[in-house]
C-alpha cells in the first residue's frame, strides 16, 4: 500500500520539474501533452507521405532501367550480321554489282 501513496507524489514531482510542465494541459489530464498544431498528421500527411515513398521508389526504378540500355553490353556481332543480310539481300534484288558487293563484304569482314 505504500506504493500507492508515494506514486501520485512522484508523478506531482516529476511534473513540477519536466520541461514540458509549462506546456501541459491545465486541466491535469493528459499531462506532458505537447500540442503541435493538431496533433496528429492527418490524411495529408500519411497521403503526401505514400506519394513522395512512389515517387522515391518509381525515380529508383527507372535509373536502374537506364544504367541497364546504357551500359547493357550489346550482343556481339549482331549489327555485323544484320550488316551482311542486307548486304546480301541489296545484292539478290540486283541493286549493286558483283564487284561492288565484294568490295563491301570485305570492308565488313575486316
Amino acid at each position: 500500500m505504500r506504493t500507492l501513496t508515494i506514486l501520485p507524489a512522484a508523478l506531482a514531482a516529476f511534473r513540477a520539474v519536466s520541461p514540458t510542465a509549462a506546456l501541459a494541459d491545465p486541466s491535469g489530464g493528459n499531462w506532458g501533452y505537447i500540442p503541435t498544431g493538431g496533433g496528429h498528421m492527418g490524411y495529408g500527411g500519411w497521403l503526401t507521405g505514400f506519394l513522395m515513398m512512389a515517387l522515391f521508389v518509381g525515380l529508383v526504378l527507372g535509373a536502374i532501367v537506364v544504367a541497364i540500355r546504357l551500359f547493357g553490353q550489346p550482343q556481339a556481332g549482331s549489327t555485323h550480321r544484320d550488316a551482311r543480310a542486307l548486304l546480301d539481300e541489296r545484292f539478290a534484288r540486283g541493286e549493286i554489282d558483283r564487284a561492288e558487293y565484294e568490295d563491301r563484304r570485305a570492308a565488313l569482314e575486316s
